[in-house]
């Protein structure tokens, strides 16, 4: 499904991103410094990420005439979405904002891009889009995957 928005007079493309990582960055990560050597590391890829997240502002889309002759009520003109949509103009940046937040609250801090540092530990997350990168070893990586995997839903 596709959204189409109607915001009244509000055309604003302003924050239609989500920050990615260089490269680079992720290459600061590789284990070159004593002691920072890592055994584990875990390719997450959340499940409908947008799907996950709130709709900050009041989003109206049309119902389409199949799901109006489906639902047996030609009345159905409008749904106001709860959740982010893929393809909605904002929803990667609402996915990353989302994400940061829970993070944060995981006890990560921001590094750069959208890398992450545990405040306490040698934990890393790299975050593209929807796929997390978790490094650490392999007990911190059980421990942070648990957790993220209370407040997000991950594909197997």
């Amino acid at each position: 499904m596709v959204a189409r928005e109607f915001r009244g007079l509000s055309a604003s493309t302003e924050e239609t991103f989500s920050p990615t990582t260089l490269f680079d960055d992720g290459e600061s990560l590789d284990g070159d410094e004593p002691g920072q050597r890592f055994a584990h590391v875990s390719a997450l890829d959340a499940s409908d990420a947008c799907l996950q997240v709130l709709q900050r502002e009041d989003v109206v889309v049309s119902v389409p005439n199949r799901v109006k002759v489906a639902a047996r009520d030609l009345n159905l003109m409008f749904w106001q979405l709860l959740k982010c949509l893929p393809g909605q103009r904002d929803a990667a940046t609402r996915w990353n904002e989302h994400l940061t937040n829970l993070l944060g609250e995981l006890n990560f801090g921001h590094m750069h891009g959208t890398l992450f540092r545990h405040r306490e530990r040698d934990i890393f997350l790299s975050a593209h889009i929807d796929d997390p990168l978790l490094i650490a070893n392999k007990e911190n990586t059980e421990e942070i995957f648990e957790k993220l995997s209370k407040i997000i839903d991950f594909e197997d």
